[in-house]
């Protein structure tokens, strides 16, 4: 007897896990039960009635931000007058610019 797998183009998918639950975009809210789970998509402004399994206003949680990433960042610095070639840390660069750290775009 031969195994004989199938591919079925557009069907219910068995893996898809639900988007919503890793999106920054999105509010969750459970019930008691499992089944009693809806979304609020801040994205489009509305309620995500199914489980997402794809989006294209999808944005990662556990991703970080361009902000975020510049937050932490370290500055190649080129030859200017009195200062030497290399890298200066985010730390170092709040001292230098004596400015209190910026709050992320909204």
């Amino acid at each position: 007897m031969t195994n004989i797998q199938l591919k079925i183009e557009g069907g219910t998918r068995s893996d898809a896990k639900h988007l919503c639950r890793t999106c920054r975009s999105a509010v969750i809210v459970k019930g008691g039960a499992h089944s009693q789970e809806t979304a609020w998509c801040q994205q489009m402004g509305r309620f995500v009635p199914i489980k997402v399994a794809e989006c294209n206003r999808y944005l990662d949680a556990t991703a970080m931000t361009v902000y975020e990433m510049e937050q932490i960042a370290w500055l190649l610095i080129t030859k200017k007058a009195g200062r030497q070639i290399g890298f200066q840390s985010p730390e170092e660069r709040q001292r230098e610019t004596n400015a209190p750290p910026q709050s992320p775009p909204r």
